[in-house]
């Protein structure tokens, strides 16, 4: 197996195209087995639907050093290894593909090859320098869920199924390095050897040498620090870690180190070193580091969390979103380090000497401060399932920022309405309906009604409608009720006081599914009558509904307040009827002249509000289609069928089929539009994105 020559290798059976003229690749012949743990990494993440197997990011000194922090990205599917090159912006990282001339292909990848088998999964830095790729070397990836009759079909025709077992790694080399030499051994290296190994310009060699350090007695602080201390940032850093997981790190070191303009190792002595660290140690660094690069002071903010008791450090902190409230990072980490005293923290941002400024960043601080202060706080409601009152004060806190300051109430109350969202979520208990929640003072137009509205979800009372999965009503409906309910007597005669109904004369509204239904029906039913026989709660009633669109009294808002009063009363849980409704509803009806029968008011066509759930939703390789069909909303996906949708809730369906029950639940954003639905199947949450 000579290096260097692309195309088919003697009885590997993989056809491997050289990525450029400076590469060759070189099969280690005496493996031809991998072990592979069918996993797909991403930064230590699962990530199954990417593709993406492990990643390597070379840190070797084989390859030229324009190669080094260069990213190795193995494509299973793909049949390709590619490469990236990072560049840093400030706290984050960008990665840029890199590719190659190629006169069949135009362009290809790092490493590639037409052998459908060739399936890199894996890649790592080897002892000697060169990038070493794991091969799983098997045609067919896809579990069998996914496979189609038409890819079965084609696996049969090409042969896919088949050879098993034979995993390769597959070492890459430059050419112009040195292909012969031997890799260092340093297991039977002494201290002084595995010290000096520090600054070895092949990461394996530093990373090995660390790990043995770790295991080695003798006195090697001074030798470490001297490291630590030197001119070169890699070879430090291995120190200050080594000299840490010896339990020989210094305090003095690490101060010595945050203070050096060296953002790597202030960064990282911060990070391994952060205990050894008093509460007056992080406020003088909080002073000498304020125009430090953003990731020292992101490093510092989470230092500083240990003493988070201590008013002067959570002053600190504030300073330090105060400086640069913009960056998020910057306010992840204050949020972090105020875990547990995130009440105080709010009181003292709200303080009078302290003005905060609004904006995006100030406003996602806020947010992220409450949803951990309610998750906090939540965790201390008893057996009583009582609030505790820590959690009321935290709903008077935010209820106190009006005015010019109704913008931090907006984002106290987008972090309530976060917090929903965690699995296994359970609103909070109030014995009753809290102010913040029971103000009819703002309208539906207003910023702050959407947002106590997203908000209150985080809490439940007596009578909460929102815990029936009901949308509260706005000042407008409520004032529309307002009006219905004064015109109910007339109806009451009939119908009794309570929604009861009267033996003999009229059916009950409380619970009448003609009631609760479509508004098109009782709109109906009330402007132009009703004639029986009709169904109601099992009961068949005869008699004549007389109709009332002529009464003077019943304008357009009147009897959509009615029909609203009617459709929240005596239990009923449905929804508020608007005055354009009911407009649409008089205007279709106009040319009715007698009253309607059942059947005729089952054959009028109603919105029943599911368009705005109607769409595509995938996750992975699974698209799930919603759509309305004359009998409801179906849920269908290719392989799988279809299923009818029942209602739960408000934006909640259950699906069965084959003994098999699946809830969907649509999430709306800020607007109300929906952009993702979460399906739960045998206690896995499953997260699908709509398609636009």
């Amino acid at each position: 197996m000579a290096a260097g020559m692309p195309g088919r290798f003697e009885g590997l059976g993989v056809n491997l195209t050289d990525p450029a003229e400076v590469f060759s690749v070189r099969v280690n012949p005496g493996v031809n087995r991998a072990y592979l743990d069918g996993t797909l990494r991403d930064d230590g993440r699962l990530h199954r639907a990417t593709g993406v197997s492990g990643l390597a990011v070379y840190r070797g000194d084989q390859f030229p050093d324009d190669y080094i922090g260069d990213v190795f990205v193995p494509e299973v599917a793909g049949n390709v290894v590619a490469r990236f090159t990072l560049a840093e912006h400030g706290m984050e990282l960008k990665a840029s593909q890199q590719l190659y001339p190629d006169a069949q292909w135009g362009k290809r990848d790092f490493l590639g090859s037409t052998d459908e088998r060739f399936r890199p999964v894996d890649a790592m830095n080897g002892p000697d320098g060169a990038l070493y790729i794991i091969d799983m070397y098997r045609g067919i990836i896809q579990d069998d869920y996914f496979l189609t009759e038409q890819l079965r079909e084609q696996i049969f025709q090409r042969r896919l199924d088949s050879p098993l077992g034979l995993g390769r790694i597959w070492r890459v080399r430059h050419r112009d390095g040195n292909p012969g030499r031997a890799p260092i051994v340093l297991a039977d290296a002494g201290e002084t050897e595995l010290v000096a190994a520090l600054s070895h310009p092949n990461g394996w060699v530093r990373d090995t040498a660390q790990r043995l350090l770790l295991g080695r007695g003798g006195a090697l602080t001074d030798a470490l620090e001297a490291v630590a201390r030197g001119e070169r940032t890699v070879p430090a850093l291995h120190a200050v870690w080594t000299l840490a997981g010896r339990g020989e790190l210094r305090r003095d070191l690490v101060m010595q180190l945050a203070a050096r303009p060296d953002r790597h190792r202030q960064v990282q002595a911060l990070r391994a070193g952060s205990a050894l660290l008093g509460a007056d140690d992080l406020l003088a660094l909080a002073r000498d580091l304020s125009g430090a690069p953003e990731a020292v002071r992101v490093q510092l903010a989470f230092a500083m969390g240990r003493h988070n008791d201590d008013a002067r450090v959570r002053g600190a902190l504030a300073g330090l979103v105060d400086a640069d409230g913009r960056s998020v990072y910057l306010r992840q980490a204050v949020v972090r380090a105020m875990r547990g005293r995130e009440m105080r923290f709010l009181r003292e941002l709200f303080d009078g000497e302290r003005r905060q400024v609004a904006g995006e960043g100030n406003a996602a601080l806020l947010r992220a401060l409450a949803a951990n202060a309610y998750r906090g706080l939540r965790g201390d409601v008893g057996s009583d399932q009582r609030a505790p009152p820590a959690l009321r004060e935290l709903l008077a806190l935010a209820a106190s920022r009006d005015g010019d300051r109704t913008w931090q109430q907006i984002a106290m109350l987008e972090g309530f309405a976060d917090v929903t969202a965690d699995e296994g979520f359970v609103p909070v208990p109030l014995a009753e309906a809290p102010p913040i929640f029971s103000d009819d003072s703002v309208g539906e137009a207003s910023p702050l009604w959407s947002a106590r509205l997203s908000g209150r979800r985080a809490f439940t009372w007596p009578g909460d409608v929102v815990a029936m999965g009901l949308q509260p009503l706005g000042p407008g409906q409520l004032r529309l009720v307002a009006k219905g309910k004064a015109f109910y007597p007339a109806c009451a005669a009939c119908h009794g006081e309570q929604g009861a109904g009267i033996e003999g004369l009229a059916p009950p509204l409380a619970g009448a599914s003609w009631v609760t239904g479509p508004p098109e029906w009782l709109g109906r039913i009330i402007l132009q009558g009703m004639t029986g026989p009709v169904e109601v709660k099992g009961e068949i009633f005869e008699g004549l509904m007389p109709p009332h669109g002529d009464v003077p009294e019943l304008d357009d808002a009147t009897l959509a307040g009615l029909m609203t009063f009617l459709r929240r009363s005596w239990g009923n849980r449905a929804d508020p009827v608007s005055v354009d409704e009911v407009a649409a509803i008089r205007r279709a009806s106009s040319e009715r002249r007698t009253p309607w029968t059942a059947r005729e008011l089952e054959e009028v066509p109603y919105d029943r509000g599911f368009a705005r759930f109607e769409g595509r939703y995938s996750l992975s390789f699974v698209t799930l289609t919603i759509e309305e069909r004359p009998e409801g909303l179906f849920v269908s996906a290719p392989l799988y069928g279809g299923a009818l949708l029942e209602r739960l809730g408000e934006s909640t369906f259950r699906a069965s089929r084959a003994g098999e029950s699946l809830q969907l639940e649509f999430v709306a954003s800020g607007d109300g539009t929906i952009d993702s639905m979460i399906l739960y199947r045998n206690g896995e949450k499953l997260n699908f994105s709509r398609k636009r």
